[in-house]
């Protein structure tokens, strides 16, 4: 006989909407992004320091991203063309425990 999971989207609805829920995402959130500054390239620090978390469009998850203004910041992540690869924001996920 399969096995059968059953979920209940309303119940989970509740937990990602939740106050308390949203302020540990922010607060795990924040934490990526100062690790993340810490890891980033820093030639002047601006794009460091425009790491930041805001909890996102679906509730419970939060983002973490550097300002529009840093775009550039992607590229060191991912590396490309004359830009080498330094990834920042992906380390700083392993680094952290919330």
């Amino acid at each position: 006989m399969p096995n059968r999971v059953v979920i209940f989207q309303d119940q989970v609805d509740a937990i990602a909407t939740d106050p308390g829920t949203q302020r540990l995402m922010l607060a795990a959130g924040e934490e990526i992004a100062r690790a993340g500054a810490a890891l980033a390239v820093h030639r002047t620090g601006a794009g460091a320091r425009s790491f930041h978390a805001e909890l996102g469009p679906v509730g419970g998850a939060a983002l973490v991203a550097w300002d529009r203004l840093h775009y550039y910041m992607f590229f060191h992540e991912v590396g490309a063309g004359h830009t080498p690869l330094h990834p920042a924001l992906g380390p700083a996920v392993n680094y952290v425990s919330v």
